[in-house]
């Protein structure tokens, strides 16, 4: 996490960083990845500190994750946001061994109306919503 922070701070100094009144594109990726780089770094001195367990990586997660990014680039054109949004959501609420199928679904849809209200109400973005057969009649 420290190393990926320090990474993104580094590689942002390329851009205009201008200041907190009118940012630039490099402000946000050089804050953020120095503030994930010392919270990087706190983890690791706390962990060495308290000792503990060794790390048993899981694989599932990781995987998960980037299918589901990976599925959504190549959803969204042909699904529109929405049905690609309730899906990928979905998929992901898996990761959590908690939730029983009506929490996954109710998580997927809470989730899905509140990026669009973001994304498309609050911000403008345009983005198909729905795929193009259900629009065009076929």
């Amino acid at each position: 996490m420290a190393g990926i922070g320090v990474f993104a701070a580094l590689y942002a100094r390329h851009y205009d960083f201008g200041s907190a009144r009118q940012m630039g594109p490099g402000y946000f990726p050089v804050i953020v990845g120095w503030l994930m780089a010392a919270l990087g770094a706190a983890i690791a001195i706390q962990a060495v500190i308290r000792g503990g367990e060794g790390l048993k990586p899981a694989l599932f997660p990781p995987a998960l994750v980037l299918g589901v990014v990976v599925l959504f680039g190549l959803m969204l054109d042909r699904a529109g946001l929405v049905l690609t949004l309730l899906l990928c959501l979905f998929l992901l609420t898996f990761m959590s061994r908690n939730l029983t199928l009506a929490g996954r679904l109710l998580a997927s849809v809470a989730i899905t109306l509140f990026s669009m209200a973001i994304f498309v109400g609050g911000l403008g973005v345009y983005l198909p919503l729905w795929p193009a057969f259900l629009i065009n009649g076929g």
